[in-house]
């Protein structure tokens, strides 16, 4: 019984490449340890993503520094929320601290930072060449016109 146990485990781990595929994931190189996603859901590998995240490293760097694609990472991402989740934390920890650097700047009379935080905050009032809507109103009073002509 044990050896027909025994043949059939070697058969479905040597015959299967699917499931071997899926075991090496899992399991990392046969015979040991957890795959390199591992490291990376536990607090130290964690702690380091969320670390490289607010220092402002886009995915593509980060997945470098792991030593894996870009796709990898977003499957990571997708398989493990707390990967995830670290990333969008510390990603969105950053950008509040540039917006309020940015602001402090902006209301310390820097004018290039108030330019490029009105620009931004209120786009229609503050672009280069502001919306006058003289455009829609021309179309509507094409309209109009049309209609008038139409009933005479």
């Amino acid at each position: 019984m044990i050896q027909n146990v025994t043949f059939k485990c070697a058969k479905m781990v040597l015959c299967n490449k699917a499931a071997r595929k899926r075991a090496v994931f899992a399991w990392g190189e046969e015979g040991g340890g957890m795959a390199k996603y591992g490291r990376w859901i536990e607090s130290d590998g964690l702690t380091l993503l969320a670390a490289w995240a607010r220092d402002g490293m886009t995915d593509d760097e980060i997945a470098k520094k792991i030593g894996i694609s870009r796709s990898t990472l977003h499957e990571w991402k997708r398989k493990f929320s707390d990967i995830s989740d670290t990333l969008k934390k510390g990603k969105e920890l950053v950008d509040v601290e540039v917006e309020n650097a940015l602001l402090k700047k902006a209301l310390s009379g820097d004018t290039t930072a108030m330019i490029y935080w009105l620009k931004n905050r209120k786009p229609r009032q503050w672009r280069e060449k502001p919306d006058t809507g003289a455009e829609d109103t021309m179309a509507r009073l094409d309209g109009v016109l049309r209609k008038l002509e139409g009933n005479i």
